[in-house]
């Protein structure tokens, strides 16, 4: 059964003027959790609190300059914190107390990554041990938002009922081809459906999902779509 995203109607309402609010943080932001070893690195960390940078690489068995650099990019862009105590680097989630809409993704994506297999034993028994999505599933739908164009599409198609290729072509001035890849892209991971018509095909944002967690996701991001409009 498909799990239906609550009060759309209260998501739509995403205005042009969205069309000049920077999103490159939100891109960074997504591109820095669509990644297999930083997920691992995050499921380790809502599992075991605080953990130095030494423990989290003797225990996921990755290399400490490969996982310095992962956790360099979770901290980049907030979702970790770390402090220093003698020679150790100590590390942990983010409380994001002063951005809002980091903080609801990091309370939604930590008791996933919680529930989810560890890496060692989803190799091994992939089907029996996953209670929550598996990290290719978490990847796919993050991946949605890791292009600012594909945000921008998605603020257009959230403004009326049904878009043609030929609205975000006027809307943002992209030429055709790239209009087509990203659809593609928004269409695979289900954050766009279409909507077969006489002429030209039509794509509607989803209302349906498989998954809560992909609903919640979608309705995260389209609510910070909007508040980022102004309407609020």
């Amino acid at each position: 059964s498909l799990i239906a995203v609550t009060d759309l109607a209260t998501l739509v309402q995403v205005w042009p003027k969205a069309m000049g609010t920077p999103m490159n943080d939100l891109v960074r932001l997504f591109r820095a959790l669509a990644s297999t070893p930083r997920l691992q690195v995050l499921r380790f960390l809502t599992r075991h609190s605080e953990c130095t940078v030494g423990r989290i690489a003797d225990k996921l068995s990755m290399g400490l300059p490969l996982v310095s650099k992962h956790l360099a990019a979770l901290r980049a862009n907030g979702v970790v914190a770390s402090r220093r105590q003698g020679r150790h680097v100590f590390c942990r989630l983010a409380e994001s107390e002063g951005d809002a809409f980091l903080g609801a993704l990091l309370r939604w994506l930590a008791p996933l990554l919680r529930a989810g297999p560890e890496a060692t034993l989803e190799q091994v028994w992939p089907a029996s041990v996953r209670a929550g999505p598996s990290d290719a599933d978490l990847i796919r739908a993050l991946t949605a938002y890791t292009y600012e164009r594909r945000l921008e599409m998605l603020c257009v198609s959230l403004q009326r009922p049904q878009t043609t290729v030929s609205d975000w072509l006027d809307a943002l001035r992209m030429s055709p081809q790239a209009a087509r890849r990203q659809t593609r892209k928004l269409t695979t991971r289900k954050v766009l459906r279409e909507v077969q018509a006489p002429s030209e095909s039509r794509y509607q944002p989803a209302r349906a999902f498989a998954a809560r967690w992909e609903a919640q996701l979608f309705a995260m991001v389209a609510g910070e779509l909007r508040r980022r409009s102004g309407h609020t």
